[in-house]
């Protein structure tokens, strides 16, 4: 589940606070963060869902969010994923990109919701409209698989293209590849090499392992060689041991290779 919104206010905390209990909407719901995060208050997570909820019952986007999120998680509150997901709806239907991006989520899993990948689609569509680059990523792999929406490889390479360098690994690798094997564009290793590398420097041990298992057993073991040039010196063996696979492989295989070619010659 999504992160809450940074919603800042420069209010000293006991102005913040005064104007908290006068019922003031946005000052309820500022009040929430602080006691969530322990910002200028002790830490509360009760607290926080208190206010949290003072503000949303007043129609403030931010607090009923952030409802949502406590009661499907049960912080500061017993976990509720029925009144969770309602206030997830309704922060949604709000307009706020964080919630229609998560509501996505969870149509497409259903884990608390009938799922419907049709209904997926349309709040990831309506969150990457606002720029959200984690919903213009999860809209991209729909739209690669033909998953609640008609397959369109185009729109998903543009989608891809719109979120990758942004630091988020999946978009960096859903370009790479899509530029590897020709997803709603044009195969180009160069550029491929460019972006699987992006995803590789930022750490995530799982983009190493999915490039080494398109690469190596998607019917495109030949081009491991792109391997060696993923590689990120600065992080540790454990990181870049993956790459040292491939390389074995291939060191083994090409004399074998060339054995056989070469007594094949000699029969001919």
């Amino acid at each position: 589940m999504g992160f809450f919104v940074n919603n800042c206010f420069s209010m000293q905390i006991d102005d913040l606070q005064r104007k908290a209990y006068g019922g003031d909407v946005e000052a309820q719901a500022a009040l929430g963060r602080k006691y969530f995060y322990g910002d200028d208050v002790s830490k509360s997570e009760k607290e926080a869902f208190y206010w949290y909820l003072k503000a949303a019952e007043k129609g403030n986007v931010i607090g009923k969010y952030s409802v949502a999120i406590m009661l499907m998680q049960g912080i500061g509150v017993e976990r509720n994923d029925s009144d969770g997901i309602n206030w997830l709806k309704a922060a949604a239907n709000q307009g706020l990109d964080r919630a229609q991006y998560n509501l996505g989520v969870e149509y497409l899993y259903g884990s608390r919701i009938d799922k419907s990948e049709v209904k997926a689609a349309k709040w990831f569509k309506k969150a990457s409209e606002q720029g959200l680059i984690e919903a213009k990523v999860n809209l991209g792999q729909l739209f690669l698989n033909g998953t609640g929406v008609e397959r369109d490889d185009a729109k998903a390479f543009q989608l891809f293209k719109e979120s990758a360098g942004h630091g988020l690994v999946e978009a960096d690798l859903n370009l790479g590849l899509a530029f590897l094997y020709g997803w709603g564009v044009d195969k180009n290793k160069h550029k491929a090499i460019d972006w699987l590398r992006e995803a590789s420097k930022q750490g995530d041990l799982n983009a190493r392992e999915i490039v080494s298992k398109y690469l190596l057993f998607d019917h495109e073991w030949l081009d491991s060689w792109l391997l060696f040039w993923i590689q990120d010196p600065s992080r540790s063996v454990a990181f870049n041991i993956g790459g040292a696979i491939p390389k074995l492989v291939i060191l083994i295989w090409l004399p074998y290779f060339i054995y056989r070619r070469n007594k094949k010659r000699r029969k001919l």
